[in-house]
């Protein structure tokens, strides 16, 4: 028969809701962050997504607020999402500027062809389609592409919902959190 415990952490919620006269009112309507402070855990449920990270515990050293009020926008992004949007624009620059540097000077290249390819990429839906018609493309162009080539020219980035969550913690969240302390349970 399983084990079933029942754990009482210490968590410290800390909300976010978007009021209607917010110049970027509807890109994160609501979001709550909770700090569970034992076991060094951050949730954020929002609207714009969940993300969770959880650290390694240390108490001695560092309390877990004191940690969270030293995160830079960058790292707490990279703990709680991962590159995994196609940048098209970035894509699309690396692509033709390996094609610029590898076509035969002779070839004629029509009008309109990087706006083209930027469309045409934003149709693809998996990075093996990505790469296929990157190879295709510069094919059509006189200009061979290799599967390591292709995926050098593929650029990503984090979602939009984990980099404006980000935002909100830089920029509403992290002053809020308490200091040493001030109703803090690091130290259970």
């Amino acid at each position: 028969m399983p084990e079933v415990n029942i754990y009482h952490p210490c968590i410290t919620r800390i909300s976010y809701r978007q009021e209607k006269g917010d110049s970027d009112y509807g890109t994160c309507l609501w979001a709550d962050f909770e700090f569970d402070t034992i076991n060094y855990r951050l949730q954020i449920t929002s609207d714009c997504g969940n993300y969770s990270y959880q650290w390694v515990p240390t108490p001695g050293k560092e309390s877990f607020f004191g940690l969270c009020r030293r995160f830079d926008p960058g790292y707490l992004l990279s703990k709680l999402s991962r590159e995994s949007e196609i940048n098209i624009k970035a894509t699309v620059k690396n692509i033709v500027e390996y094609i610029y540097w590898n076509m035969d000077y002779s070839s004629c290249l029509e009008d309109g062809w990087e706006e083209l390819l930027e469309i045409e990429l934003s149709d693809c839906e998996t990075d093996a389609e990505i790469e296929d018609y990157i190879k295709e493309f510069a094919k059509k162009r006189n200009v061979d592409i290799g599967h390591y080539e292709a995926w050098e020219c593929i650029e990503k980035d984090y979602p939009a919902g984990a980099k404006r969550i980000v935002k909100i913690f830089e920029t509403y969240i992290k002053p809020k959190i308490p200091s040493e302390g001030v109703n803090n349970h690091d130290q259970a």
